[in-house]
Formats: C-alpha cells, sequence, structure tokens
C-alpha cells in the first residue's frame, strides 16, 4: 500500500481556536512573564534537540521514577505487553540505561478511549518516537514515553471517538455499557473499567473489517484483532488493554508506557506530593492569577475554577474524590493529581527531555509556568504534536480551508462560549442583587457565582448539542470517514479504525511525517500534512 505524505498550510493557519498556540509558532508569544526561550515553538523544539545531553556520569542522574523500587513491577507487566521478543530485548536494554542516567525521555500523553482513543493520540506518539530517534542519532540516547492518563473519569471523552465501517460506508459508535457510575453518582476511573462491553464490539469489528476482503494490508489488522480478542477472553481492564494496542501498534520503536493510575508511581512522587500540600492554597492562586494574565493579553486560560479548586483526588474504590487538605492523612499511592498538576507530577517524576502537546496542553501548561518555579521543577521544552489529515486520492485541499474557516471547527467553541454566558449571568445576577435589594457586594458575588456555576451545566450541554448539529449540517462533502459527524478527523475519528484499515503503512507514513514535522519546524516552517490513503469505500 503506498501512502504520499504531502505537506499542506502554515500549520498557524491550519488549527483552529487558540490563538495562543498560533502565536507560539510565529514566534509571536512574547511576554514579559514568559522567559525567552519558551516564547516561540522554534527555540523550543532547538532546546528539546539539543538540551540534556545523556551520558555517563550525567549530572541530574536517573528520572526518580526509573531510580525508584516501583521499576521492578512495571517492568514485567510491561514485557509481558510487548509485542514480541526483540521488543523485550529492546525495553530492556533501554530500561538499564534509563535506571544509570545514561538516556532520557520524550514524553506525551492521552487519556485511553474508544477504539484507543482519537487519531490525534496516533500523531502525538509518532512525534515522540520522531524526536526520540533525532536525539538519539545526535548522540543524546532517548526513550519515547507515553503516559496513560488512565486515572481519569471523564466517560463521554472517552467514549467520543468513531470508526468507519468500509463495508456499509457508515459511522461505528462505542455503546454507553451500564456500570460505568456508582450509586452515589460518581464516575468510575476509566482505566479500572472492565474493557469487555467495548472489547467485544471491537473484536466483532475488526474480524468484519478482517473478512470484507476490501482492506488489504500486513499482518497489524490481524495482530489488533488478536488482541482485542483476548481483551474479551481475559476480562483486562481498559489500561491494559490499551496499552497492548498502543505498543503493537508502535512495535519496533522502542515505546514505553506508563499507567497514571499506577498507585506504585504516585508512591514515588511521595516527595514531591509532600510539597505540594504544603503549598496547595498558593498553588491555586498562582495557576489562577496567571490564567488571568493570559487572558487579559487576548489569549486563554485553559484551568477552569472548579479545576483549580480540585488539584488533588484521593482513590476510594474505582473512584476519584476530591481531596481536601487536613483532613486525614494520606499515603501517596493514594493521590492522583487533577488538571492542575497532572503535568508537574509527570514532569517531576520523569525529568523529560521534552514534552509533544497540542493546543490545548500549551494553553494549559502556559498556565502552569508559575507552579513549576514554585516547586522546584524544571519546566521541559515543548514541542508541538504532529497535525496531519486522511485523505482519499485526488481531494480537493480547499475543502480543508472552506472547512476550518467555519468557527464550529474549532474544539473548544462550547466551553468559551458557556464561559461567556456564564461570565455575563453572573455579572448581571450581581448587579440585580446590589441594584435592587441592596446586597453586599461580596456577598452578591459569591451568590451569583454559586447559582451560575450550578445552571452551567445545562447551558454547556444545550450549546453542544446545538454546535454538534450545526456541525453535522455543514460537513464538506466526501467520504464520513474524512469529516466525521462534521468535526476535525484527527479529534473524532478512532485511530484503531485507522490502523485497522491502513495497516503498518500508515503507522510508518505517521512517522516519516512526524519527522518531516520536526524537521520543519527546525527551520519555522510548521506544516499540516496530508496522507494520501487508498479509499476503501465499497
Amino acid at each position: 500500500m503506498s501512502i504520499q505524505i504531502n505537506p499542506q498550510d502554515r500549520l498557524s493557519d491550519a488549527v483552529p481556536g487558540s490563538r495562543l498556540f498560533k502565536d507560539w509558532l510565529t514566534g509571536d508569544l512574547e511576554a514579559d512573564f514568559l522567559a525567552p526561550e519558551h516564547q516561540d515553538a522554534g527555540r523550543e523544539l532547538d532546546l528539546a534537540l539539543q538540551g540534556g545531553a545523556a551520558a555517563p556520569g550525567n549530572a541530574y542522574g536517573p528520572a526518580p521514577l526509573f531510580g525508584s523500587t516501583w521499576v521492578s513491577g512495571w517492568a514485567e507487566s510491561m514485557a509481558t505487553d510487548l509485542h514480541c521478543d526483540q521488543d523485550r530485548a529492546l525495553f530492556r536494554s533501554q530500561l538499564a540505561k534509563l535506571q544509570i542516567g545514561e538516556a532520557e525521555v520524550v514524553v506525551t500523553g492521552q487519556q485511553p478511549g474508544f477504539l484507543g482513543g482519537p487519531l490525534y493520540t496516533l500523531y502525538k506518539i509518532a512525534t515522540a518516537v520522531a524526536l526520540a530517534r533525532k536525539r538519539t542519532v545526535s548522540e543524546r540516547p532517548t526513550v519515547p514515553v507515553f503516559w496513560s492518563g488512565d486515572d481519569d473519569d471523564d466517560l463521554a471523552e472517552a467514549l467520543a471517538p468513531v470508526a468507519w465501517d468500509p463495508a456499509s460506508g457508515e459511522i461505528h459508535r462505542g455503546s454507553d455499557p451500564s456500570g460505568t457510575s456508582t450509586p452515589n453518582g460518581r464516575s468510575r476511573m476509566v482505566g479500572r473499567l472492565a474493557s469487555d462491553p467495548w472489547s467485544h464490539e471491537t473484536a466483532l469489528w475488526l474480524e468484519q473489517v478482517s473478512s470484507s476482503g476490501l482492506v488489504k494490508t500486513d499482518s497489524l489488522p490481524a495482530d489488533l484483532t488478536a488482541i482485542w480478542r483476548a481483551g474479551v477472553a481475559e476480562g483486562l481492564t481498559w489500561s491494559r488493554l490499551s496499552r497492548r494496542t498502543v505498543l503493537r501498534v508502535f512495535a519496533g520503536c522502542g515505546l514505553m508506557v506508563v499507567s497514571g493510575d499506577d498507585p506504585g508511581l504516585h508512591e514515588a512522587a511521595g516527595p514531591l506530593y509532600e510539597r505540594i500540600l504544603n503549598n496547595s492554597d498558593s498553588l491555586a492562586d498562582l495557576a489562577g492569577q496567571r490564567g488571568r494574565e493570559l487572558t487579559a493579553r487576548g489569549w486563554n486560560a485553559q484551568i477552569n475554577a472548579r479545576s483549580l479548586a480540585r488539584p488533588l483526588f484521593t482513590v476510594e474504590g474505582d473512584q476519584r474524590v476530591p481531596y481536601v487538605p487536613g483532613t486525614k492523612a494520606l499515603g501517596p499511592a493514594l493521590l492522583r493529581p487533577g488538571v492542575m498538576l497532572r503535568s508537574p507530577v509527570q514532569d517531576w517524576l520523569l525529568r523529560p527531555a521534552a514534552v509533544v502537546v497540542g493546543p490545548g496542553e500549551l494553553a494549559y501548561l502556559r498556565q502552569l509556568d508559575p507552579l513549576y518555579e514554585k516547586l522546584g521543577i524544571s519546566r521541559p521544552p515543548i514541542v508541538p504534536r504532529l497535525f496531519a489529515w486522511l485523505l482519499p486520492p485526488g481531494f480537493d485541499p480547499a475543502a480543508l480551508r472552506d472547512f476550518r474557516e467555519r468557527k464550529t471547527t474549532d474544539p473548544d467553541l462550547a466551553a468559551r462560549l458557556t464561559d461567556e454566558a456564564e461570565e455575563k449571568a453572573g455579572n448581571i445576577l450581581t448587579d440585580i442583587l446590589t441594584r435592587e435589594l441592596g446586597v453586599e457586594k461580596e456577598r452578591a458575588g459569591s451568590l451569583a457565582k454559586g447559582r451560575t456555576r450550578r445552571w452551567r451545566k445545562g447551558v454547556a450541554a444545550m450549546l453542544a448539542d446545538e454546535i454538534a448539529r450545526s456541525r453535522r449540517r455543514q460537513a464538506p462533502v466526501g467520504p464520513s470517514w474524512v469529516f466525521p459527524d462534521g468535526m476535525r478527523q484527527e479529534r473524532r475519528l478512532a485511530y484503531l479504525c485507522a490502523t485497522a484499515l491502513w495497516g503498518g503503512d500508515l503507522v510508518a507514513a505517521c512517522l516519516e511525517a512526524a519527522a518531516r514535522h520536526l524537521e520543519n519546524g527546525s527551520r519555522n516552517d510548521w506544516r499540516e500534512f496530508a496522507l494520501e490513503v487508498p479509499d476503501l469505500q465499497s
């Protein structure tokens, strides 16, 4: 199978939404609260490629995680899930170097989802692999690491990806099985859910695709089918099944996978958690203040007030429960970071040479800069992930330009509009309470804030539904897998669907495109890519 790789428009023009991300790509992010090396993507890439050379006697030594007692149990489990003996030998060799400080890591991450998760998961990992290879060739031995956010409990996000059935030409969705919530209404952590409801459906879909006669590729689809059959037979958790899948997709790449829900991993982070608990109030204040500074400069704050108020969670059974500092002493193995602390914990444990991110993550990390300083964590260079479209032969690139000019292609549109509605409603209520009823201003603001926060959920759902209807109505003409549900492909199409349909050739094309992406970026010529794949419509 031949897959053509073609650079398209400048990435700053091609990505909807985040102005901050676009300004970063073009070097227009200058601000007095940002260090010069963090003001544009080109300079950060240079740091990622040239900084922190790993060698015997490295002053930093091994990253805390790889020097902890956590390693032995994780290594045994990882070796079991690797695809072949050759991968296991490479894993042991890389791990030995990491443990003595003769190698470093580049890291990226994503929550596991239906059929593996959205297509951009594939692009994130491909970029991390390509970056690790580029550093290793330059005598900086580097290992790509995927941080699986399986401690997340957002099932709606996990079930959002879709597949495409080449036999019927229709979109295939995951069901929402029962048993994902508890009697108290809390959601269970995604990684701890039994995978059977999803693995059974997926195994059937993979078998149907393989037997349709439309897909003619290598052994990857058959191997993926076998993995998901085993998921049914062995009763694997979603976390374990997701790890086996991603390790097979990137077999031979030296990829390592860590679980965000691994108790031993958080035990190793004990010294950092102690530091966090001693500074919990000031950390939220710092992130809130930085968010306001970003907003005042016309960019955006990614972490909302609710997330700032819940920096840490504790594990109770298979649920995450917000932790209230001072309520009871807990061992670090039972702690899990919320949105505000996930990256600091990751970077403290792994000491990465670079982190591969997308637009939302960049905004999130910019808001966390003062937290890194407060906690004494060196902020690693940030590298933008690959952005690409899978397109049938002869597809008109102008259709992509027409598509992204629509406001509804912005993935953060619903959240932004909800924020705007909540702020305006809160101001109106505050004014009514003070002007008409004489309520003291501070109390009026608190009352209005509490009421609009409860109102927010319904407004957000309404806006999301209307945006989705608009997307479907305005979807450009073409195969349904190009604009699934009228959305940007990489956010909606599941990566397991794509790799099952186009096999190892697609993975190889993504790795090659990621290498070109980094090469272009070193010249400050960041581009979106088109990968021309066979149209399998029956």
